[in-house]
């Protein structure tokens, strides 16, 4: 059965606020999929290196999906009181070999786009600049509603960057497919 592996990393030293909102309404709006048996939600409360390794590489065959939401970079993701590098996490993504997507909800992580798709992700939602925490966790909650009524990856991300540019910030959310221009 398809996994959905959502990953959540807040700090402790640098907690943010609305992650954990997030994580509670992203899984609510998807679990009736997982009630029809559509797909299984795998979610990392507090994401680190060695359970993100560990489930990408026990479970690559089946995963799906994956979404990260915490704080990150261009080179990494800011997991649980540990550092998760982007080069190495696109590795095992890349080994996952029916991944359709993965959506980067953090600061500035168009930089990551590049060696996923040099791994093989043929999909890749991702920022180019910071992010608020608010306006993240209501991009990630608006961005899997839509997923969960039946939309496409592609409405489903225009649903979530129609709710971000709403917002009037300057935070720019992107789509990327296959190649990167």
């Amino acid at each position: 059965m398809d996994v959905l592996f959502l990953a959540y990393a807040n700090n402790p030293k640098n907690p943010l606020e609305h992650l954990l909102h997030e994580n509670e309404e992203v899984y609510k709006s998807l679990s009736p999929g997982m009630r029809d048996q559509h797909y299984l939600i795998h979610r990392e409360v507090y994401a680190t290196p060695q359970n993100i390794a560990y489930h990408l590489i026990e479970f690559r065959e089946q995963i799906t999906f994956f979404s990260y939401s915490g704080h990150a970079n261009q080179e990494a993701l800011m997991l649980h009181e540990k550092t998760g590098y982007a080069e190495g996490i696109a590795m095992l993504l890349g080994r996952c070999p029916n991944l359709k997507g993965v959506f980067l909800n953090g600061c500035s992580t168009k930089a990551q786009v590049k060696k996923l798709q040099e791994e093989g992700v043929p999909l890749v939602i991702a920022t180019s600049t910071s992010v608020n925490d608010k306006t993240a966790a209501d991009v990630g909650i608006s961005f899997y509603q839509a997923l969960s009524e039946k939309n496409t990856l592609d409405e489903a991300f225009k649903a979530a960057k129609a709710v971000a540019l709403s917002l009037k910030n300057n935070i720019t959310f992107n789509f990327f497919r296959d190649v990167i221009s």
